[in-house]
């Protein structure tokens, strides 16, 4: 057992293991990765300490986990243990969390449950419920990303086994400064109108930002694609369900609109795309009795400034449906407490340093996501945050997932379509209205939302006003006072859309515009009940 304290013990680990991965005594470092791991779990668990008090161990410790990794690959051990050991370092303290919101705090004076839960071995049922669920089906794939500055692992499951494919290397580091931190800030800026004011001022086209977002968009779509097809080639024929787990940065990506050599997407090979934070995550609802959504409550435009927002439930529906002021916290709770889905449309905030104080906004105050979180009452099985940022999560050196999608999933929720950054208004009407009639056409959320996105990104100038007209004619004379500014704004969106519908042959061919939205979870059906 080590006399150093945890975090000095970790750093020595590391060290000796980098020496010996850089003999290449792989089978050495496994050893050594292992020994170092389990002392560790017991210094962590010894003390009855708070995961709060852990949190600096636990991202040292993730720096142990890359090694480990690496070491298990390179020398070769199976598929499954590098599974295993790869999904153990995603969220331990997400798990830690969910223990005492499950059991009570008491409960981490178990040392041996609390050591069990942290380790490897914690991922024996979850990799033996997804093999069942690979059995359940043909043509499914479950791939799983584990990242460092060595390199990239590449876990995949499917019925023809698993297979893990290390791309060796600081692949992952040039990535994410060479084209991922240029992306984000790009993504961010394409839809600042005051940025495209400014652009105009200094006399350069407004659409400057957007057309150099859409190129590195394109870039890094080409650029995951291909990394995901080298390491898993029988992805390339597509199939039913395709499952994404994915890590660090990569959470922030629209993975399931990764794009192959062949020109087509990841979302249009294959039938279903669901991305999942942890094994663990995806495989803890097969459990469940019913994963139907019969019904989709509405809250639109709480704070009344998002007029286009209030007509993504039209045309026609038949959802109940909250508008404006009638979109309180009071009926949001009671709402969740209820099965079936829920839209909000409205404004939303994440806090990178401290996600549990991210929020959504609502007609008389705010709902935070620690609420959501705490709450117990969620009986929905399905949420579609229709907010800016809300798919997105923290960011750690220990890749704890904390984010709207994740901790709604951990609070009942069994999938979360979210947007992953600012979306714009017109093009997530659009969307939306394509959404709920695919729907209406009993297609699964994940399906739906894919199949609109794409539709979204095909959609010429005149299909665009053609559904704009749709949309306007489903206004009842009764409902018009509620719509007034949302048709002026439409108004002004038609005016633009028609005159570029000669010069622009697919106003919303940009990711910026069409890939934001991801489905987080596990498959839900939908069944079209009594509005």
């Amino acid at each position: 057992m080590p006399t150093l304290d945890p975090l000095s013990y970790l750093r020595t680990a590391a060290m000796e293991m980098r020496i010996t991965l850089a003999r290449r005594d792989y089978e050495a470092a496994v050893a050594k990765s292992d020994a170092a791991v389990a002392a560790l779990q017991d210094l962590i668990t010894r003390g009855h300490s708070h995961p709060s008090v852990w949190q600096s161990m636990l991202f040292e410790w993730s720096r142990l986990d890359y090694l480990q990794l690496e070491a298990y690959v390179k020398a070769k051990c199976p598929a499954e243990h590098c599974l295993a050991i790869a999904e153990a370092a995603k969220g331990r303290l997400f798990r830690l969390y969910r223990m005492i919101g499950e059991l009570g705090p008491n409960e981490l004076s178990n040392q041996e449950m609390t050591k069990n839960l942290i380790s490897s071995a914690a991922q024996r049922q979850p990799i033996e419920k997804a093999r069942k669920w690979l059995e359940s089906g043909r043509e499914k794939h479950l791939v799983s990303l584990f990242c460092s500055s060595s390199g990239i692992a590449v876990i995949s499951l499917s019925e023809k086994g698993a297979n893990c494919h290390w791309i060796d290397g600081p692949i992952y580091d040039r990535f994410r400064a060479g084209v991922y931190n240029h992306w984000e800030q790009l993504s961010d800026w394409a839809l600042d109108s005051r940025l495209q004011s400014a652009a105009l001022q200094v006399g350069a086209p407004p659409e400057l930002v957007l057309n150099s977002a859409q190129a590195v968009s394109e870039l890094m779509l080409d650029w995951l694609g291909n990394m995901l097809a080298q390491a898993v080639p029988d992805i390339a024929a597509g199939g039913d369900e395709l499952v994404l787990i994915p890590h660090r940065c990569f959470r922030s990506l629209p993975l399931a609109h990764a794009r192959l050599s062949n020109g087509k997407y990841l979302s249009e090979l294959f039938e279903r795309v669901t991305i999942a934070h942890t094994l663990t995550a995806f495989t803890r609802p097969m459990a469940t009795v019913t994963r139907t959504v019969s019904q989709l409550d509405m809250f639109l435009d709480p704070q009344q400034d998002l007029p286009l927002a209030r007509l993504e439930g039209l045309p026609g529906s038949g959802w109940p449906t909250h508008i404006g002021q009638a979109a309180t916290t009071a009926r949001f709770r009671q709402a969740l407490a209820q099965p079936g889905g829920i839209q909000l449309s409205t404004h939303g905030v994440f806090d990178p340093a401290n996600p549990f104080s991210s929020w959504l906004a609502l007609a008389d105050g705010k709902i935070a996501l620690s609420e959501l979180y705490d709450s117990g009452q969620i009986k929905r099985q399905l949420i579609v945050l229709s907010s800016c940022e809300s798919g997105l999560s923290q960011r750690s050196n220990s890749d704890e997932p904390f984010g709207f999608p994740a901790l709604l999933q951990s609070a009942g929720v069994h999938q979360v379509i979210a947007p992953c950054w600012r979306v714009d208004d017109l093009a997530t009407l659009l969307l939306m209205s394509e959404f709920h009639r695919l729907i209406a056409d009993q297609h699964a959320p994940e399906q739906a939302i894919y199949r609109a996105s794409h539709w979204l990104r095909q959609l010429d100038a005149e299909q665009a006003l053609h559904r704009i007209e749709t949309i306007e004619a489903s206004i009842s004379p009764d409902e018009q006072s509620c719509f007034d500014d949302a048709l002026v704004d439409l108004r002004q969106q038609k005016t633009w859309l028609h005159s570029h519908r000669y010069d622009i042959q697919c106003p919303f061919q940009s990711p910026v515009f069409w890939a934001g939205f991801q489905a987080w979870g596990s498959s839900v059906s939908t069944t079209r009940g009594e509005p």
